[in-house]
């Protein structure tokens, strides 16, 4: 999973980039099919995706941008294996929304199609119950605490809330 390029007005580009990728991250893993390695930069240019997810022995690679454009946004994304030489086997996936904060709650169904394709099969959003996760190892940089902690505090910052959960004053 690279970073996504982030295209806004907003002068806070590289925390909007981390965030979306820790969120989506955060989602695709729950599924219990997917490890997700994260890689340092951003790129909407599929064959420099695809060289810096093989240079980390990826399978596939997850990357795109999020677009600000006055009271909409857009993420939009690209999944592809690592071992396609052409556009054969990749997808686009993408969401919409009329505010940035409205592209949050539809981070669920935009994983659920990302991890559909990258396993091959119909993932639900819910974690797994019974199912044992057999993938290679998380980074030891970031524990999943750390990353549910940066998902919360974006989160809390684009919905505008008080650290305990309410509506900020």
């Amino acid at each position: 999973m690279l970073p996504v390029v982030v295209n806004s007005n907003s002068g806070e580009t590289e925390y909007l980039s981390q965030g979306i990728a820790d969120m989506l991250s955060a989602r695709l893993e729950r599924t219990g099919e997917i490890a997700i390695v994260r890689l340092e930069k951003g790129t909407t240019d599929r064959k420099v995706a695809i060289e810096a997810a093989s240079a980390a022995d990826a399978s596939f690679v997850v990357f795109g941008s999020y677009t600000q454009f006055g009271d909409g946004a857009s993420l939009d994304l690209r999944c592809a294996p690592v071992d396609a030489a052409d556009e054969d086997g990749a997808r686009r996936v993408f969401i919409q929304a009329g505010t940035p904060a409205d592209i949050i709650p539809k981070l669920d169904d935009l994983s659920v199609r990302v991890a559909s394709y990258l396993v091959g099969a119909s993932v639900s959003a819910a974690p797994p119950t019974d199912t044992p996760v057999a993938a290679a190892p998380k980074p030891a940089t970031q524990s999943n605490s750390d990353l549910e902690r940066r998902v919360a505090e974006l989160e809390r910052v684009i919905f505008n809330r008080a650290p305990d959960g309410e509506p900020a004053r």
